[in-house]
């Protein structure tokens, strides 16, 4: 990451340069108290990870943390860098494909004995944009549908993956949308993201098989949005006949044990059968049991 370099007691990091530097710098002097201030918003308290909306000079912002874990997984930083400089890499390796993602405006790391404990990253909040479970639930499933959204996120799914990336949790709440971008209009949460080479068919299943648990459990049927999404990508891939149906035969194993799981943690009822995903290429599509 290119730009100004940051330095306050522990924090170590570069701020780009064109974010208006002096600006982002102050703000970030004590990233931590943004979690506390009150006028700030918390999105995610739990977890390795936290991260707040705040508001800098007028301007929006988002900020990730990603929080200590122990000394081994520290010293694994001296190696690779820490996880949000990693991120950065991820975010970088996506941008140079064209793959539209934010782009990082400050890596700030605190280090003890020049090894990162911790990380932040900073990102400029993009107004424009919503997640695709926020854009189902406000047009609803027939406008949702009538879109063509899946069929278009489906291609793009196709390139990610034509350009031997993967994402990792190509979950609805990942992929950003807006009005004037048909399909994926920002990928976010890169943390799982990479180059796929060593089986990376496998990887793909998993992406295909993440977006398709949500599909089901959002629009509690799969029909015939899973259609719409799952034969654009298939046709964008340009796998041949036998490919294709090992490739629909993994998607639908894990999409059924992923789908269990929620079932005994979140108690969410939507099921897949056995045919239900691999019959897509022949033209017939159906869940059964809800």
């Amino acid at each position: 990451m290119k730009g100004i370099h940051f330095h306050r007691e522990d924090l170590v990091g570069v701020v780009d340069d064109r974010c208006g530097v002096s600006m982002l710098q102050d703000c970030l002097r004590d990233p931590d108290h943004w979690f506390r201030d009150g006028r700030a918003e918390i999105l995610k308290a739990m977890g390795n990870t936290r991260t707040v909306q705040f508001v800098c000079d007028g301007r929006k912002f988002l900020l990730k943390h990603y929080r200590f874990r122990g000394w081994w997984q520290s010293m694994r930083g001296l190696l690779g860098g820490s996880r949000g400089a990693k991120a950065v890499r991820r975010s970088d390796l996506f941008l140079q494909a064209g793959i539209p993602t934010p782009r990082p405006v400050a890596l700030l790391e605190r280090r003890r004995f020049k090894i990162p404990r911790e990380s932040y990253l900073c990102y400029e909040f993009l107004p424009e944009a919503e997640n695709l479970t926020e854009r189902y639930r406000r047009v609803g499933e027939a406008v949702f549908l009538e879109s063509q959204i899946l069929s278009a996120i489906g291609r793009d799914a196709a390139r990610i993956h034509g350009a031997a990336l993967y994402h990792g949790d190509l979950k609805w709440s990942n992929i950003l949308v807006s009005e004037e971008v048909r399909g994926i209009a920002r990928l976010i949460d890169l943390d799982g993201a990479g180059k796929a080479s060593f089986r990376k068919e496998e990887r793909f299943v998993r992406d295909v098989s993440r977006f398709l648990v949500d599909l089901m459990e959002n629009m509690n049927t799969s029909r015939p949005g899973m259609a719409d999404f799952l034969r654009t990508y298939l046709e964008s891939r340009q796998l041949g006949e036998s490919q294709r149906r090992f490739f629909l035969r993994r998607v639908e194993e894990q999409v059924d044990e992923k789908l269990s799981v929620h079932a005994r943690t979140r108690g969410n009822r939507v099921r897949v059968a056995k045919g239900d995903i691999t019959e897509i290429l022949d033209g017939r599509y159906g869940a059964k049991g809800v």
